[in-house]
């Protein structure tokens, strides 16, 4: 724990009491467990049951779970981060200007950028024009609905949505309430916020739902893309095994566990498209 404390000491962190976990929030909120004081919940070599009621406690009090786990030479690692978590940064670069070479008028205005530097913008992301001569409101017309707000009387200081056409420009849609563009002007890469919506551990785990897992999750190895559903069972397996036996885990190089897991995992085995677990 001390060593994690030295990652970053802004952030307090602290073990849970050696014992097992309480399965009811009125436990949880104890004295002695007082889980209400923690933002983040991190679980390792938790069973299924335990998981799900910590879970389900976290999500009622918009607190962050993670899960990590490694048996062996297999790991998983779990998040839940509730229903609406704001991402401020998805890949942590630097912030962009580009120097503009043309802005077009037109129902889908192409972008031009000077040719010196590529700029790194995806489609989706936003940017903001400045220091632009010309393209000013036509008389009688009004900024686009999304810049409602903007009072420059022009493009400067507009916010556009960019689709990526070549590493040299990109369109942003309407602008023919705009005079012709005249000459210089930046855009300015923004940094707009990226809400995520988690799933519970409860609504990933159950393996009857075709597909088990969502798709950003699915993938563990790009080579073996048909062994996402079998490792999968094979993790609700092992949760079955545990709650066999006490909460042990299976004995390494036992012939009996090894056959009892896989016997486990036969029974299992849902119908998403005929799949042949026993062919693997």
């Amino acid at each position: 724990m001390n060593r994690l404390q030295q990652l970053n000491y802004y952030v307090k962190c602290k073990a849970a009491p050696i014992k097992p976990i309480p399965l009811n929030e009125e436990e949880l909120d104890s004295a002695e467990w007082n889980f209400k004081q923690y933002d983040v919940v991190v679980l390792t070599e938790a069973n299924d049951k335990t998981i799900i009621a910590v879970n389900n406690y976290c999500r009622k009090h918009n607190k962050k779970l993670i899960v990590a786990d490694c048996h062996g030479v297999f790991g998983r690692v779990f998040n839940d981060f509730g229903d609406a978590f704001e991402v401020l940064d998805k890949n942590g670069e630097e912030l962009q200007d580009c120097l503009i070479k043309k802005i077009h008028v037109g129902e889908n205005a192409l972008v031009e950028l000077i040719p010196t530097v590529k700029h790194k913008l995806e489609d989706g992301d936003e940017v903001a024009f400045a220091g632009i001569s010309g393209m000013t409101l036509v008389d009688g017309q009004e900024q686009p609905e999304h810049n409602k707000e903007c009072k420059s009387g022009g493009i400067n200081d507009t916010i556009w949505k960019v689709k990526v056409v070549s590493p040299y420009s990109f369109t942003i849609g309407d602008t023919r309430m705009f005079t012709e563009y005249q000459s210089g002007g930046l855009a300015k890469q923004l940094r707009p916020k990226l809400v995520l919506k988690y799933r519970s551990f409860e609504d990933c785990m159950d393996i009857n739902k075709e597909p088990p897992l969502d798709e950003n999750l699915a993938i563990i190895d790009f080579e073996k893309l048909a062994h996402n559903e079998l490792n999968h069972v094979a993790y609700a397996a092992l949760n079955k095994f545990r709650e066999a036996h006490k909460d042990e885990l299976p004995e390494a190089w036992s012939i009996k566990d090894a056959v009892t897991l896989y016997n486990i995992a036969m029974s299992l085995k849902p119908s998403w498209k005929d799949y042949k677990f026993d062919q693997l």
